[in-house]
C-alpha cells in the first residue's frame, strides 16, 4: 500500500500547460490564462473522407449543410466515439491555441472505463499531447464553482452534460457518491425533434430542437408560457414552414428525462450516509452543465426531492472555472490528486 509522503511526493511540482474538459457537445479549454469553450465537432465531406470545418466553424454548418457534408461530435459521454476524427479534434484544438505538444489535465466521469481511459490517452498522444493526467471531472467542476470539497462535510453537485448526467457527493478532497446515466441534454433535443416531426408534422434540426428547449421548453408548470417560433420543412408539402410552440406543448416531451434525473439524484441521495445527507438537506444540491439552464429545474427538483437546489452561478462553465484554479493552484491539486491515488493504492 502506498504512503501517503509517497504519493504527496509523485505531485510535487507538477505543472500543466493545459486544463480540457472533452464533453459530448462542447470542449471547456483552459489555457494560458484564458478560459475557452469551443463546439467539439467537425464537419466531414463524406465523400472525400476530408474534415471541412472544425469548432465553431462546423457548428455552423449543422443543418445548413448537403447530404454528403456530415457534422460528427466525436466524443459521446467523455470517451473517443470515433478515434480517428478525435484525434483530428484534438489536434485542431492545440494548433489553434498554439501549443506545441502540450501536457494537459483533463477531468473525465466515473463512468469510464479502464479501456476508454487509456483510449482517451492514446489518442491525446496521438494528436501531440505530450502527458496527460485525469482526474474525476465531479471534483474539477465543484472546485470551479466554489463548492468546499477539500474541507470536512458533505457537498453535493448534479451535471447535467449533452451526453451524460451525474450526482456526486464530496468530502475533503474525495468523491464518496457517485451515480451516472449516459444520457443528456442532446437526447432531449433528439426527442423535441422527433416530437416536431410527428405531432406537427414538422422537421426540424437540432439547432432548431436545442433552441426550442432554451427558449420554450420549462420543468416547472408555474413558469409556463414561454413560446418559440420553431421553423422547419413541412413533411407533407415539402416547404419551408415555421409555427409557434409552447412550453405547455413539450412538457410531455420533457418527463421521461426529468424522471430519469430525479431517479439519479434518489440513488445518489440514498447512498449517501446518513449524517452527510443531513447536511445536504441544509446546504443544498448545485446543479452544473449546460443542461441545468432548463427553466424552472431548481423548484421541480425541490419539490420533488424536498432539499434545496441551486445553479452555480456559471453552471456551464463550472468545468473551466475548476480547470483555471487546479492548473494555477498546485496545492490545491496535489491534495485532489492525493486523495484520489490513496483511495485506489488502498
Amino acid at each position: 500500500m502506498l504512503s501517503l509522503s509517497a504519493v504527496s511526493r509523485a505531485w510535487s511540482g507538477v505543472t500543466f500547460d493545459l486544463g480540457l474538459d472533452l464533453g459530448s457537445a462542447n470542449l471547456a479549454v483552459f489555457s494560458q490564462g484564458r478560459s475557452l469553450v469551443y463546439p467539439a465537432c467537425l464537419a466531414v465531406d463524406v465523400r472525400k473522407g476530408a474534415v471541412v470545418a472544425w469548432g465553431e466553424g462546423a457548428r455552423r454548418l449543422e443543418g445548413r449543410v448537403p447530404p454528403f457534408i456530415e457534422v460528427v461530435y466525436p466524443i459521446q459521454a467523455g470517451a473517443p466515439a470515433d478515434f480517428d476524427l478525435c484525434e483530428e479534434l484534438l489536434s485542431r484544438l492545440f494548433a489553434s491555441l498554439g501549443i506545441s505538444r502540450p501536457r494537459l489535465l483533463v477531468g473525465v466521469g466515473w463512468e469510464l472505463t479502464e479501456v476508454e481511459c487509456k483510449a482517451l490517452e492514446q489518442v491525446a498522444r496521438q494528436a501531440g499531447a505530450r502527458s496527460l493526467q485525469l482526474l474525476p471531472g465531479p471534483l474539477v467542476a465543484a472546485c470551479g464553482g466554489d463548492l468546499p470539497v477539500l474541507e470536512a462535510g458533505a457537498s453535493m453537485l448534479v451535471e447535467l452534460g449533452a451526453g451524460r448526467c451525474q450526482a456526486t457527493v464530496c468530502c475533503m478532497g474525495s468523491v464518496l457518491v457517485r451515480e451516472v446515466v449516459r444520457s443528456g441534454g442532446r437526447d432531449l433535443d433528439r426527442r423535441l425533434a422527433d416530437h416536431f416531426r410527428r405531432v406537427h408534422g414538422l422537421l426540424v434540426g437540432p439547432r432548431t430542437a436545442e433552441e426550442a428547449k432554451i427558449l420554450a421548453a420549462s420543468a416547472s408548470p408555474e413558469l409556463r408560457g414561454r413560446s418559440y417560433l420553431a421553423r422547419g420543412q413541412d413533411l407533407e408539402s415539402g416547404l419551408p414552414r415555421g409555427m409557434e410552440v409552447f412550453s405547455e406543448d413539450l412538457t410531455p416531451v420533457l418527463r421521461p428525462y426529468l424522471r430519469q434525473l430525479e431517479e439519479l439524484i434518489r440513488r445518489a441521495l440514498e447512498a449517501t450516509p446518513d449524517e452527510l445527507a443531513a447536511q445536504l438537506s441544509q446546504g443544498g444540491v448545485a446543479l452544473a452543465g449546460g443542461a441545468s439552464l432548463l427553466d424552472g429545474l431548481e423548484q421541480y427538483l425541490g419539490r420533488r426531492l424536498g432539499l434545496p437546489f441551486r445553479l452555480l452561478e456559471r453552471p456551464a462553465r463550472a468545468f473551466c472555472d475548476g480547470l483555471e484554479k487546479l492548473v494555477g493552484d498546485a496545492q490545491a491539486f496535489e491534495r485532489i490528486a492525493t486523495q484520489q491515488l490513496v483511495r485506489m493504492a488502498g
